[in-house]
C-alpha cells in the first residue's frame, strides 16, 4: 500500500482520508454510509484497513462530498472541490462565448460592408472608365 504524509505528517493512505473526511464532515459512519450509498459493513472495514475501497467507491465518495478526486487518492491538493471556483470558470467561459459569437456577428457585417463598398468602388470605376470611352470616341 502506498501511503502518504498528511497535514500533521502522519502517513495516511486512502482509508485513512476517508475517515478524516467522515470526520472533518462531521458525520457518523452509519450517516456517512445512508449518504454515499455505501454499506455500513464497508466503512467499518475501511475503517480496520481490511479493506481498500474500490474506484467506483472513491468516485462514489468524491461526487457525492464534494471531494478532489486527486487529494482522495493521493493526499495532494485540497480536500474539498471549490465549486465557487468552477462556476467562475463557467461563467467565464460563457461570457467568453458570448464575445466571440459578437465579433462573427461584428466580422460578417463588417464583410457585408466591404462587399457593399467593394461593388460601389467597382461601379465607379466602370463609369470612370465608360465617361473616358465616350470622352475618346467624342474627341477624334
Amino acid at each position: 500500500k502506498l501511503s502518504f504524509l498528511n497535514f500533521y505528517g502522519i502517513y495516511m493512505d486512502i482509508n485513512g482520508r476517508i475517515l478524516l473526511l467522515i470526520k472533518t464532515l462531521g458525520l457518523t459512519q452509519k450517516k456517512f454510509a445512508e449518504m454515499t450509498w455505501i454499506k455500513e459493513a464497508t466503512i467499518t472495514s475501511i475503517k480496520k484497513r481490511k479493506y481498500e475501497p474500490s474506484s467506483q467507491t472513491i468516485v462514489k465518495i468524491s461526487e457525492v462530498c464534494n471531494v478532489n478526486l486527486n487529494w482522495l487518492l493521493t493526499g495532494k491538493g485540497d480536500m474539498f472541490i471549490d465549486k465557487t471556483v468552477e462556476n467562475d470558470k463557467d461563467k467565464r467561459i460563457m461570457q467568453l462565448e458570448n464575445e466571440l459569437a459578437k465579433i462573427k456577428n461584428e466580422c460578417f457585417a463588417l464583410e457585408m460592408e466591404n462587399k457593399k463598398l467593394n461593388k460601389e468602388l467597382l461601379d465607379r470605376f466602370r463609369d470612370f472608365f465608360d465617361l473616358k470611352k465616350k470622352d475618346l470616341f467624342v474627341k477624334t
